[in-house]
């Protein structure tokens, strides 16, 4: 036997016996000298090198996932646990894109943020590569897609109505309406990157040039001397109108009023939304993508004018300020 295989048998004993120490004695052996020791990301960590970014997620809705005060009570001031899973999801990347999001139980207080989309539990990810950065991300091309968002947006359906769009078919995907392209000055350049306040029906305006609403009276082109008819169409959401939750709807009222401009009796209520589980009376009345809707009212003895008006209710059940108004006209005759 050669002084070579006399080496190679040694080393081979010495690496086994180290090994058996390490399993009896239930220690680990140390990481390899070429690997980086692993960091523990927190949320807190981002916003050195993300400052805008972290300012547009703090405004974000996203943020007040937990502490929102909607949230406290729609959960039963939080003891409806059921609804941990997306106010407080565990990391997406860790969990996987696409299936239903787990709860977290740390850092309540933040929501939904940093890490719930770009953190594997061992590494940040990002939609690429990027080795130089401090916190070397590495790439998660699902970040840009659906399956980022479904997870926790698709409980009542609201993937399967973006599939159903144009939307859909022309490409067009959660991020292109909700998370817009901003340009954002870093150091002596500008570079392009997505909104992180992602835009929502909670956002006052962001609703408002979502759907059309016609109305014709007597005197209009194509108008009836005995109706007025009210048309309302879902042109521009990739998704149902409202959609995405029960405690939500949309009504459209029309009050005729005399020529004293009084209101004529109660006003016509169209509402639009999905009912809660335990309203077995009611359907489902959100309106999909490119779909219209007209309505035809006889006109009251009396009438000279309606109102007409698209409200957008929170909280659908009670009379709440944060009732907001996507559209008002009056028509006279």
């Amino acid at each position: 036997m050669n002084a070579l295989r006399l080496s190679l048998i040694a080393l081979l004993s010495i690496g086994t016996a180290v090994g058996i120490y390490y399993i009896v004695a239930g220690a680990s052996p140390p990481p390899a000298a070429s690997a980086p020791p692993e960091r523990i990301w927190r949320n807190e960590d981002c916003r050195a090198c993300h400052p805008d970014v972290w300012q547009e997620w703090w405004e974000s809705w996203h943020r007040m996932a937990w502490v929102d005060p909607l949230f406290k009570k729609l959960s039963n001031n939080y003891a409806d646990r059921t609804c941990y899973d997306c106010h407080i999801p565990r990391n997406i990347p860790e969990v996987g894109f696409g299936p239903r999001t787990l709860p977290r139980a740390s850092d309540k207080e933040s929501g939904i943020h940093c890490l719930s989309c770009h953190y594997d539990g061992r590494s940040v990810v990002a939609l690429r590569a990027n080795p130089s950065a401090p916190c070397r991300p590495r790439a998660a091309p699902e970040l840009g897609t659906e399956l980022a968002c479904i997870g926790c947006h698709n409980q009542h359906k609201l993937h399967e109505e973006w599939r159903n769009s144009v939307y859909f078919q022309q490409g067009v995907g959660c991020t292109d309406c909700h998370m817009p392209v901003v340009e954002r000055r870093r150091e002596d350049r500008t570079v392009a990157g997505r909104h992180h306040a992602f835009l929502s029906s909670r956002n006052r305006d962001f609703s408002r040039l979502a759907v059309a609403v016609s109305v014709v009276g007597p005197k209009e082109p194509g108008g009836r001397t005995d109706r007025l008819t009210v048309s309302i169409t879902n042109q521009e959401v990739g998704h149902d109108f409202p959609s995405d939750s029960r405690h939500k709807a949309v009504d459209l009222m029309t009050q005729f009023l005399g020529a004293d401009e009084q209101p004529l009796g109660p006003a016509h209520r169209e509402r639009f939304h999905i009912p809660r589980r335990d309203a077995l009376d009611q359907t489902r009345t959100t309106l999909p993508h490119g779909e219209t809707r007209t309505f035809e009212y006889p006109l009251p003895a009396g009438a000279a004018a309606a109102e007409v008006q698209l409200v957008y209710r929170i909280m659908k059940d009670d009379p709440n300020v944060d009732a907001q108004t996507l559209l008002r006209r009056i028509v006279r005759w």
